[in-house]
C-alpha cells in the first residue's frame, strides 16, 4: 500500500506568534499550540536550487523478523528518540503535522513537518515528511527500511535540504555535519 499527499494548491502563509528557538523546553501545551499554528500551512517542498543531498544506507539486519523490528522503531519514532530528537509522537501516515523539539547550544528548537508519503508493502516500510514553515531546513526527508532479495534488511535515509534559517545558511559545513550525523542515528536506532 502506498499513500501520497498531493502537493499543490495555495501557498499559505502563517505567521508564527512564539519563536521557534526556545530557551525552555517546550510544554506540551506550547507543542499543541505550535500544531495549531503550523497545521494549515503549505509544506516547504524542495523547488530548484542548491539542495544538498544526502543518503545513508546500511544492512541492520536479516530477514523478516529484522524487518518488522526495523519497522516498528520508524513507527515509535524511536529513531528520532534516539538521536535526542522529541516527537510529539502521530501515526504515521499521510497528512499529520508533527511537532518535533531539540536541545542545541543551551536553547530549544521547535520545529514541524508533514507527512507526505508512506510505503507500508511485505518487504519495505517507510515514510517522507516535508519540512514546515520555522523548521531549521527546508527539504525532505525519507526515512525506509526494506528486505533485499539477498534476505538483508537495509535501512535508508534520503534527505534534500538546505538551510531555511540565517544561522543555518552561516554554520555552513557544521549544519551538514549536523545533518549527517542525524542520519548515522537513526539508521543506528534502527540496527538495535
Amino acid at each position: 500500500m502506498r499513500r501520497k499527499l498531493q502537493r499543490g494548491g495555495p501557498a499559505d502563509r502563517i505567521r508564527l506568534t512564539d519563536s521557534v528557538i526556545r530557551p525552555t523546553r517546550p510544554t506540551a501545551v506550547d507543542i499543541d499550540e505550535y500544531r495549531r499554528e503550523v497545521e494549515l500551512a503549505a509544506p516547504t517542498y524542495p523547488q530548484p536550487g542548491d539542495y544538498r543531498t544526502l543518503e545513508r544506507r546500511r544492512t541492520v539486519g536479516r530477514g523478516e523478523r529484522d524487518l518488522g523490528a526495523g519497522a516498528d522503531v520508524i513507527r515509535a519514532w524511536q529513531m528520532h528518540t534516539a538521536a535526542g530528537v522529541e516527537v510529539a509522537s502521530v501515526p504515521i501516515a499521510v497528512g499529520p503535522t508533527v511537532v518535533m523539539s531539540t536541545s542545541m547550544l543551551g536553547m530549544w528548537l521547535v520545529f514541524g513537518c508533514r507527512i507526505t508519503d508512506v510505503t507500508d508493502t511485505d518487504d519495505v516500510f517507510g515514510f517522507t515528511y516535508v519540512t514546515l514553515p520555522g523548521h531549521p531546513e527546508q527539504g525532505e526527508e525519507t526515512f525506509v527500511v526494506s528486505l533485499e532479495p539477498d534476505g538483508d534488511v537495509v535501512a535508508t535515509i534520503r534527505a534534500r535540504s538546505r538551510p531555511a534559517m540565517l544561522l543555518g545558511r552561516l554554520a555552513g559545513p557544521i549544519g551538514r555535519r549536523l545533518q549527517q550525523r542525524y542520519a548515522e542515528s537513526y539508521i543506528d536506532a534502527i540496527q538495535q
